[in-house]
């Protein structure tokens, strides 16, 4: 493996796949939507950029690698940073995919505590391991923990983070199979792929 491609390819992947999110998000922010609908829509669109976003953040540790920027502090902030962004767009789809299964407005409050406290406990997890050093793997750099967090309170953690829009996209898909339109169909088919590609 070429030692400057890796990094170029890396790069252009993530900034198409940026471009793509990106445009996806500006298109439904600018659509017209009114009702009760707007907001869920308007929250969609802010999971898209938010995908946007993490696109581009995810250059950040291999430029780190091959540039061999080793400030713990730096990468420190960056997993703060991301864990923001990852936390915002997985309240925004939950609250759209929730809205759009139950039509209910009341998820808004309750979804949003959620990834607050999600967030919070991120917070605590990144900042109770001891980062002695930045290590320069092949993809990325990356902190390396002494020792490593405690797998009894990180896996719940990551359970209060992916389950619920993994259960929400369960319920999102169930309504291909009672809705009849067809171009409704086809729309729910293409969202779920992209969640499923996303989540894999």
């Amino acid at each position: 493996r070429s030692p400057t491609l890796f990094p170029a390819g890396n790069i252009a992947l993530a900034v198409a796949t940026a471009f793509v999110y990106g445009n996806v998000g500006r298109l439904i922010l600018r659509r017209r939507v009114e009702g009760p609908a707007h907001l869920a829509s308007q929250l969609f669109g802010v999971w898209w950029l938010s995908l946007a976003i993490i696109q581009v953040l995810t250059l950040i540790p291999t430029v780190g690698s091959v540039l061999e920027l080793g400030d713990v502090a730096f990468y420190t902030t960056y997993a703060y940073v991301v864990l923001l962004i990852i936390c915002i767009a997985f309240w925004a789809l939950v609250y759209y995919l929730a809205f759009v299964v139950t039509g209910k407005e009341a998820w808004f409050w309750p979804i949003a505590g959620l990834y607050a406290v999600v967030y919070v406990l991120l917070l605590y997890l990144v900042g109770s391991a001891s980062y002695t050093h930045v290590e320069f793997l092949a993809q990325g750099a990356m902190l390396a923990p002494q020792p490593a967090p405690n797998p009894i309170l990180t896996q719940p953690i990551i359970i209060a983070l992916l389950a619920p829009p993994l259960i929400a996209s369960v319920g999102y898909v169930r309504l291909y199979f009672r809705i009849q339109e067809r171009t409704q169909r086809y729309r729910i088919g293409l969202v779920s792929a992209t969640f499923l590609l996303w989540f894999v």
